[in-house]
C-alpha cells in the first residue's frame, strides 16, 4: 500500500469479497488489517485508480516466468 498514493476512497474494501475482515480505512487512507482471508484475487489492485496497492504473487510471477527468448516456462 503506497501511503502517498491512496486517498482513502475505499474502493478496494468495496470491491473485496472479504473487505470487511482484510481492509480498515482510517484518516482518509485504506490499509490491510488482516491479510489471513486475502486469496490475492487483485480486485482491489485493479479498481485503485490512484495506483495505491501492489499485490505480490510470487507462486504464480515464479511458475510463469519468462525465459530468454520469452518463451514461458
Amino acid at each position: 500500500m503506497d501511503k502517498n498514493r491512496c486517498n482513502g476512497c475505499g474502493k478496494c474494501k468495496e470491491v473485496c469479497a472479504k473487505g470487511e475482515k482484510i481492509w480498515k480505512i482510517n484518516n482518509k487512507l485504506a490499509h490491510v488489517s488482516n491479510l489471513e482471508f486475502c486469496h490475492a484475487c487483485m480486485l482491489c489492485q485493479m479498481k485503485c485508480k490512484k495506483n495505491a496497492i501492489t499485490i505480490n504473487r510470487p507462486w504464480i510471477d515464479k511458475k510463469y516466468q519468462k525465459t530468454e527468448n520469452n518463451n514461458i516456462i
